[in-house]
């Protein structure tokens, strides 16, 4: 388990070096769904980040109220055991 501000460092230095990552996005009874793109603004106070693909804003994703886990290159997001969110870099990029 990581503290939120080791992930959100992780983020922004995502963004700064505009590093191209592929998210994971898993929900209870809902198909994965996998968006390889950028993190274009990062916001702590909202708890959100919003990502886009190389053609077009995906929109923002809530990272709040969740759990964190730092690996090498990925950053798990998990809330409730019911949703998970895993960035990673996209070294295929």
């Amino acid at each position: 388990m990581a503290s939120s501000s080791e992930a959100y460092s992780m983020f922004e230095t995502w963004k700064n070096l505009n590093t191209p990552l592929r998210v994971t996005i898993m929900e209870c009874d809902k198909s994965e769904i996998v968006v390889s793109g950028r993190i274009d603004v990062l916001d702590k106070e909202s708890e959100q980040i919003e990502f886009s693909t190389v053609d077009r804003e995906f929109g923002m994703l809530d990272v709040g109220e969740a759990d964190f886990s730092i690996e090498d290159n990925r950053v798990v997001v998990s809330r409730k055991d019911a949703e998970w969110l895993v960035f990673e870099v996209d070294l295929e990029e």
